[in-house]
Formats: structure tokens, C-alpha cells, sequence
């Protein structure tokens, strides 16, 4: 679902990076997601253009 959801924010184009990881953070403190996939989603995100 995460996955879905960052793949639909970076999708429009206009979003602020820090916004992302933030949430990100926020789904790995309640353990919705693993420091192995917070990796990697933190990598994609990255990678792409974006604000901040």
C-alpha cells in the first residue's frame, strides 16, 4: 500500500521530498514497514525530482 501511495504522490510531480521521508519515518516507527523497505523507498524517492 506505501508503495502505491509514494508511487501515486511522485506521479503528480509537485511534492516536497522531506514531506515523503517524513511519512516514511512515521510508517517505520509503527512498524508498518521494515528498515530494509524504509531503505529502499528513501533510495526511490532519492532518485527522483522533486522539492527539498
Amino acid at each position: 500500500m506505501i508503495y502505491q501511495l509514494i508511487r501515486r504522490i511522485i506521479g503528480r510531480g509537485n511534492y516536497d521530498k522531506g514531506v515523503i521521508l517524513e511519512m516514511l519515518d512515521v510508517y517505520r516507527s509503527f512498524r508498518r514497514i521494515t528498515e530494509q523497505e524504509y531503505a529502499e523507498l528513501a533510495a526511490w524517492v532519492g532518485a527522483h525530482p522533486g522539492e527539498g
